[in-house]
């Protein structure tokens, strides 16, 4: 992330309250800002982790990215 790309953006969605908290310290974006997982909190790294453990993290991926696509009005 940089700071041109966020002054570009219209919606900052973070993975994790951390990568939402240094997005919110950068004062040229005035768009929204969401986190992924939503009330359900912060999305796990499943680096060096198992297959299984990528396979659930892409499903909690694709749950949250359906969820977003509703709220934000997309579909």
């Amino acid at each position: 992330m940089t700071v041109d790309l966020l002054a570009r953006a219209d919606d900052v969605i973070a993975m994790t309250r951390s990568h939402l908290m240094t997005a919110l310290k950068v004062p040229a974006f005035a768009g929204g800002y969401r986190l992924l997982g939503g009330s359900e909190g912060d999305l796990e790294d499943p680096f060096g982790g198992s297959l299984d453990r990528y396979n659930e993290c892409v499903e909690r991926i694709v749950k949250y990215v359906d969820r977003l696509i509703v709220e934000m009005g997309l579909i």
